[in-house]
Order: structure tokens, then C-alpha cells, then sequence
């Protein structure tokens, strides 16, 4: 299984950043997440090039069955 998380860094308070994260879905296979990760990016950015937003990351995560 694995686990697609979006990671954000919000803006530092007293120049520390605070991190928020969310799970947008689970899939069973890599390739079905990766996809996944790159329509989120898409929808996101209006760009193909697979770069999330600044200050942004969208992973793939292996989760223990």
C-alpha cells in the first residue's frame, strides 16, 4: 500500500516554519499513487513540468499492510 501526503511549510513565526500535511488517498500500487501525485500537481499549478507549488511536496509513501 501507499500513502499519498501533501506537505506544506507555512510561513516561519519567529523564523521557524511550521508544517502541515495531509493523506490525499491510499493506493495499492506505486504506479497508481505516482499517477495520482502527478494529477494533483497538475490541478494545483495549471503546469506539466511535475513541480509542485513553492514551499509544497507531494509524496508517495509506502504504508505497512
Amino acid at each position: 500500500m501507499w500513502a499519498l501526503v501533501y506537505i506544506r511549510l507555512l510561513f516561519p513565526m519567529e523564523g521557524v516554519y511550521e508544517v502541515d500535511s495531509q493523506m490525499l488517498g491510499t493506493y495499492k500500487h506505486f504506479a497508481q499513487c505516482f499517477k495520482e501525485r502527478e494529477n494533483f500537481i497538475v490541478e494545483q499549478t495549471n503546469q506539466l513540468d511535475g513541480y509542485p507549488k513553492p514551499n509544497t511536496q507531494v509524496v508517495c509513501i509506502r504504508m505497512e499492510k
